[in-house]
């Protein structure tokens, strides 16, 4: 069970691949590989004084996709394909990789610490990549009893931080290995045809030292097996997350699939297994387990009962409590992007996938024509419908200033319930801000809350609690960040999404561009699916033909049947998502789907 790489290559085609999670007791079918022009990424590779390296290797690229897939280059010598080499001018050429998609290169040389680039564009000639001598990791891996070197295992180090790289170093006749590291946080684990060591050990490298020496020891391998069950219907639960931890190391991680089912191989010793989530689900009483694992034997765990949990109705009216049919409702705790629609009756269900570790489920609702709405808490335990009703919208606007006076512009602003007991407060609206530091957002609901800003390095400022009127413009003054950092936002700028390069969906020209509003949602390769599900589903259910929805993944992304236009390119903004208006401005830089009154006003205009 896990993430397993499938790629393909064909005569004329570039590689392409993708990765699939293999569940126990599951069988997977169906998977595609879809295959497309070749095209290459050049450049040079230095080191850290600036000279040409000559003999690095191109070990390994990962196309970065919605799912992304990597390529072991060094491993298909064997098959007839050619690793690549820089020269002795330190240049090299990676071809066949697919034309467009985002490609992160792996470069290994003996003399040098591993290197992973960031995503390179395909077609990119002028990638430099600069190798550091790192620290000089050495050590040697043992058995059980310490007393027997252990040749010819795989000791695997792997980078705690994304892209999460993994380096190899195989071990010789004395079961010594050794490899250099860049300084960072990573987890090291010994594998051998005996056993392995026991879970991730957790390694430091800082640099201060010019080598590091560890010592592992090889135990023998068993398994562990369980089940996880609806305590109602006796039903299996698919997506059921649960960690292993080996002798007081992380060691691995596994989803149940549709049977229901979940397996570790796991070392000998003493084991834990703990039930992290099940998507629907509460969590029981009893989510951990202690086990003794004996070398080839497999222990099996109780079964992990669980309840589902209850859906909530919520029922929106307006000012008179009359019900209001065809209003947005958005879950904003636990977060839920997607837009649900209430029916005749004003009412809607909703349903969670987890409930929120802090506080109440929290809702948002929207009348799709006029600008009213609600902000509402739902009690996850109660047995009664909610009701929520719809309100003018209030406005706030305030001032970003640094702790000398001067605007920031490009801060993220949003707003927290007032006096919420949560150590991450959620943020029920965000928008960025302008040239001048200000900011405003209409679509606030008439309830205690403050004004929270949180600038690209970290630093943060904070207003004092208010409470808006309904229909009222709260003025709040300036909200200031000390040490902040100008970043360039849109508000107010021409933005020419359109000229990305479009990889799916419906075709876009200018025609049908002309005289319309567009939503543009930025997201990355592994956020595309669900981003673009919702966004799909808020073009159908606004199903406007003024307004264009677009996404703009920031990756490789190839989907079949898709109803809106996708692209390809990069965000231009702090923001997400950017409405423009008629004149090709940005009109509002938010994040997810925007306010209906927004794309309401464009229409009054």
């Amino acid at each position: 069970p896990g993430w397993v790489g499938i790629f393909a290559i064909a005569d004329g085609h570039a590689f392409g691949g993708t990765s699939e999670e293999i569940r126990s007791g599951e069988d997977k079918t169906g998977i595609a590989v879809r295959l497309t022009s070749p095209g290459t990424i050049e450049g040079k590779v230095l080191n850290h004084v600036g000279d040409p390296v000559e003999g690095a290797r191109i070990s390994r690229v990962l196309i970065v996709g919605d799912r992304k897939v990597g390529i072991p280059l060094a491993k298909l010598e064997a098959a007839g394909f050619s690793e690549p080499r820089t020269d002795e001018k330190g240049r090299f050429v990676v071809g066949r990789m697919p034309k467009d998609a985002g490609i992160v290169l792996k470069v290994t040389h003996p003399d040098y610490a591993q290197e992973e680039t960031d995503s390179v564009r395909v077609g990119d000639k002028r990638v430099r990549i600069t190798l550091d001598p790192g620290v000089f990791l050495h050590g040697a891996v043992y058995s059980q009893d310490g007393q027997e070197p252990v040749a010819n295992a795989v000791v695997v180090v792997k980078n705690q931080r994304p892209p999460h790289g993994t380096a190899l170093a195989p071990t010789g006749k004395a079961g010594e290995f050794a490899l250099r590291l860049k300084p960072g946080d990573y987890g090291y684990q010994a594998a051998a045809a005996m056993g392995r060591s026991p879970g991730w050990r957790e390694l430091t490298v800082t640099g201060e030292e010019p080598e590091q020496r560890v010592i592992l020891y090889v135990v023998g391998v068993g398994r562990i097996c369980g089940k996880a069950c609806d305590a109602v219907t006796g039903a299996p639960i698919t997506g059921a997350r649960f960690e292993l931890v080996a002798n007081g190391n992380r060691a691995d991680v596994v989803r149940t699939g549709t049977s229901g089912e979940f397996a570790f191989t796991t070392t000998e010793g003493e084991n834990a297994v703990l039930l992290e989530s099940a998507p629907g689900y509460l969590l029981p009483q009893q989510r951990s387990y202690r086990v003794n694992v004996v070398e080839g034997k497999a222990a099996e765990l109780p079964v992990f009962w669980m309840a589902p949990i209850p859906p909530r109705t919520v029922q929106i009216v307006d000012i008179d409590g009359d019900p209001v049919p065809g209003a947005i409702v958005t879950v904003l705790r636990p977060a839920q992007g997607n837009w649900l629609v209430t029916d005749a009756e004003g009412r809607v269900e909703l349903t969670f996938d987890a409930l929120p570790t802090q506080g109440n489920v929290v809702a948002m609702a929207q009348h799709r024509a006029e600008p009213v709405g609600a902000l509402f808490g739902v009690d996850p335990e109660g047995d009664q419908p909610a009701t929520a009703m719809l309100l003018p919208w209030a406005t706030v606007r305030g001032t970003v200033v640094t702790d000398k006076g001067k605007p920031l512009e490009g801060v993220v602003v949003g707003a927290a319930i007032a006096d919420e007991q949560a150590s991450e407060p959620m943020l029920h609206w965000r928008t960025i801000s302008r040239k001048d530091g200000s900011y405003a957002w209409r679509s606030v609901a008439p309830i205690p809350q403050k004004c929270i800003a949180v600038e690209s390095t970290g630093a943060t400022g904070e207003s004092a609690s208010f409470a808006p009127q309904s229909g009222e413009t709260k003025v709040i003054g300036n909200l200031v960040v000390a040490g902040g950092e100008k970043i360039l936002g849109l508000y107010g700028k021409i933005l020419k999404w359109f000229d990305n390069a479009q990889s799916c969906g419906v075709q876009i020209d200018k025609a049908a561009r002309q005289s319309k509003a567009a939503v543009v949602v930025y997201c990355s390769p592994q956020e595309a699916e669900g981003v673009i599900e919702c966004v799909v589903a808020a073009h159908n259910i606004l199903a406007d033909d003024r307004v264009i929805f677009a996404v703009i993944v920031d990756g490789h992304f190839v989907r079949d049947g898709v109803p809106i236009p996708i692209f390809s390119g990069k965000p231009p903004g702090p923001a997400t998502t950017y409405v423009v208006g008629l004149d090709g401005r940005v009109v509002l830089e938010t994040f997810g789907l925007p306010p209906l009154n927004v794309l309401q006003e464009l229409h009054a205009d």
